[in-house]
């Protein structure tokens, strides 16, 4: 089996962010890299947001098979989370 591994990787850290703008984030990358013909993933970074982000971001990488995510088990600061 090959595995195909994305051009890009873009990715994002993220703390109690609003959920809406989450799901806009996505189809701004996706219409960005998109149109550079490029394959791409994005990485989110929970670094120990609040529930509503954390389901949020659950669903989107639920929904998108390029987008991945890491949830760190609290809030380490923006440096860790990169």
């Amino acid at each position: 089996m090959l595995l195909m591994l994305p051009e890009l990787s873009i990715v994002v850290c993220v703390y109690n962010e609003d959920p809406q703008n989450l799901s806009a984030l996505i189809e701004r990358i996706d219409r960005a890299v998109g149109e550079t013909g490029m394959s791409h993933e994005v990485i989110f970074v929970n670094d120990g947001s609040r529930e509503p982000t954390t389901q949020a971001l659950r669903q989107i990488t639920s929904e998108h098979n390029h987008v991945k995510l890491i949830e760190l088990s609290r809030n380490f600061g923006q440096q860790a989370a990169i």
